[in-house]
């Protein structure tokens, strides 16, 4: 999605910078880029086994506003 709208992506890319940047082009609105975030840091701490910073119902969100998200810009 950056590379298509002409953000340029480094060799190791950071989510929050290319989320910011998204943003910043209006390719998606802050709303939708305070979800992204909520959602990545989701998946930071359950892949740092911080267990005790989330519940089964987050989780549970978690899968369902990806594939939004996917459905929503996958081609923006």
């Amino acid at each position: 999605m950056c590379r298509k709208n002409g953000i340029s992506v480094p060799v190791r890319p950071k989510l929050d910078a290319m989320n910011s940047e998204l943003a910043k082009k209006r390719l998606y609105n802050v709303l939708v880029q305070k979800r992204i975030t909520w959602l990545a840091d989701l998946r930071n701490k359950a892949a740092h086994g911080e267990w005790t910073e989330f519940d089964k119902t987050d989780v549970e969100r978690l899968i369902p506003q990806i594939r939004d998200f996917v459905t929503d810009f996958g081609t923006a």
